[in-house]
């Protein structure tokens, strides 16, 4: 701290106890239930701890990066809750330090500060689903790191920086595929940044063969160790051919309703803070250009472009897009200091003033989510980040099948909650993790629906679940009735319920651990059924 101006001191008290409130208030959640994604990711890498192979044991679209991290947080912590939990503790301030680094090298210290601050805000939002392990806060952690290498490989005209930033690009494909979007804003940088230095045209393509190498060696790697151990067909199938159906299930229309929904509703909380990046947008176009103008406007596109993937704005693919709207957020304020300031003698109360509205700005956002930090039970964090008591539910229900059921039994579910599985500790009867692709009007959706019934009464399964909730089953009602009725059938004949539980839309969860079967949901539209074979 030595010869530092009162303002840099006060900003780095401020940083210091943001980033303290962020991680005190992350530690609160440790033992937060998790979600289907989570869950989804949870048993995959469960599954991967004890020998389970993607694509072979268990299939979805997404890629096996991040199964492959959760798989690595159970090896260091265990196979729990908490494991996930400081699992994102750790990648988040990873990715705050990544976000500090990278807005430094393009701008300056104070703007990589900014930057800092601003992204533990906004990867806090729950609006957002900041508080949830989702595969684009591991998928950012290598796109971060590749264009802090990517950067530094164009002032050292560095060829080795280039491939490693390739091999980081490449990992976080694995991690999810709309990370390809900065596959070309890396090829960009390239472009632009060796042109700044007039480096030669066979230097320009000899480190852009470098940087497309290093993008494929991840990818290669995992397509031959899928293939060697039999699931190469799967993986071709679910992660790029289904994907693609995937993605193209949406139009422009229904994506642009939905971004406008999701942006609102992330907006309002911390409006100041958000309202820093159009009038920084500004200031970056139309005040003093500096060096990193250029690559934070690039940055923001393809963080967009990654965000739009088949036009479904779920608010976690957001995520992708905090760190290029934090750092503009950062430039715009140091750009208006830079602007106004004329002599050394204001250059302190600039930067007051920018600190001031920075810390008015995330005081508003603390103001405005103080119900949701004031709440000291899991179970009403779940209510007020969901709206409802699903996740609460499963968790309970995959407790009530661990202790009602022996080590080797399987369990089917009819619905969309593979954390049941992971609760459990139980294989799941079929691979497929749940029913959206059944539902979905992708070619793929009868052959995948046959295959999982199939699945199921192969298995032999001891437990049965069906799950009915609106969020699962909205897609397609003529196929949920026929999978409730091959449901009903196949309870019907073989099984004998055990469990129910009520979730109504804003109360709490009602459990009935016993077998009465004159018992009836309150919510026929949300609760959980569990059977278990006669």
């Amino acid at each position: 701290m030595k010869n530092k101006s009162p303002a840099e001191l006060v900003l780095y008290c401020f940083g210091a106890a943001v980033l303290l409130a962020a991680v005190c208030f992350r530690l609160r959640l440790l033992h937060l239930p998790i979600d289907r994604d989570e869950g989804e990711y949870a048993y995959a890498g469960w599954r991967m701890c004890h020998g389970g192979i993607p694509f072979l044991d268990y299939y979805n679209m997404k890629m096996p990066g991040t199964y492959a991290a959760y798989a690595l947080l159970f090896l260091v912590f265990g196979s729990t809750i908490e494991a996930i939990r400081w699992g994102l503790i750790i990648v988040n301030l990873a990715n705050t330090f990544f976000v500090f680094r990278l807005a430094s090298l393009w701008y300056s210290k104070r703007t990589g500060i900014y930057a800092a601050i601003c992204y533990l805000v906004f990867s806090l939002q729950v609006e957002l689903q900041g508080t949830c392990s989702h595969a684009e806060h591991f998928a950012m952690l290598f796109v971060l790191a590749g264009m802090i290498a990517l950067t530094k490989a164009v002032e050292k005209k560095s060829l080795s920086l280039v491939f490693i930033c390739g091999i980081l690009l490449g990992i976080a494909f694995l991690m999810k595929q709309p990370a390809a979007s900065f596959f070309l804003m890396g090829g960009l940088l390239l472009i632009t940044g060796f042109a700044k230095i007039q480096a030669g045209s066979k230097y320009f393509l000899r480190s852009l063969l470098t940087l497309a190498a290093g993008i494929s060696i991840p990818l290669l790697i995992i397509t031959i160790v899928l293939f060697a151990a039999g699931a190469g067909n799967n993986f071709l199938l679910f992660a790029f051919s289904y994907a693609r159906e995937y993605i193209s299930y949406l139009t422009l229309k229904d994506g642009w309703n939905t971004c406008i929904d999701v942006l609102s509703m992330a907006i309002r909380p911390g409006i100041l803070l958000w309202l820093l990046v159009p009038v920084s947008f500004l200031s970056i176009l139309f005040l003093k250009k500096t060096k990193g103008s250029a690559n934070s406007f690039f940055f923001f596109i393809f963080s967009f472009l990654a965000v739009s993937a088949g036009f479904y704005f779920r608010p976690h693919y957001f995520q992708f897009l905090l760190p290029s709207v934090s750092i503009i957020a950062a430039a715009g304020l140091t750009s208006w200091e830079n602007f106004w300031n004329q002599d050394t003698r204001r250059w302190s109360k600039l930067q007051f003033i920018s600190l001031s509205y920075l810390v008015l700005a995330v005081s508003v956002f603390v103001y405005n989510e103080r119900s949701l930090f004031a709440l000291q039970k899991d179970e009403e964090i779940v209510r007020r980040i969901y709206g409802h008591d699903l996740f609460n539910a499963t968790k309970k229900a995959g407790e009530f099948i661990a202790t009602n059921s022996s080590a080797d039994d399987r369990i089917a579910i009819f619905g969309a909650e593979p954390e049941i599985c992971f609760y459990a500790k139980r294989l799941a009867a079929s691979g497929f993790m749940y029913v959206y692709p059944f539902l979905e009007k992708q070619k793929y959706a009868l052959t995948m629906r046959g295959k999982f019934y199939e699945e199921v009464l192969k298995s032999h399964a001891e437990i049965l679940i069906y799950i009915s909730n609106g969020g699962t089953w909205y897609a397609n009602p003529g196929i949920h009735q026929e999978m409730f009725d091959w449901y009903k059938n196949y309870r019907d004949s073989s099984f004998k319920r055990i469990a129910l539980i009520d979730i109504p839309v804003k109360e709490p969860a009602i459990y009935h651990w016993s077998d009465d079967t004159t018992i009836h949901p309150v919510n026929e539209d949300n609760y959980i059924e569990i059977c278990r074979r006669k």
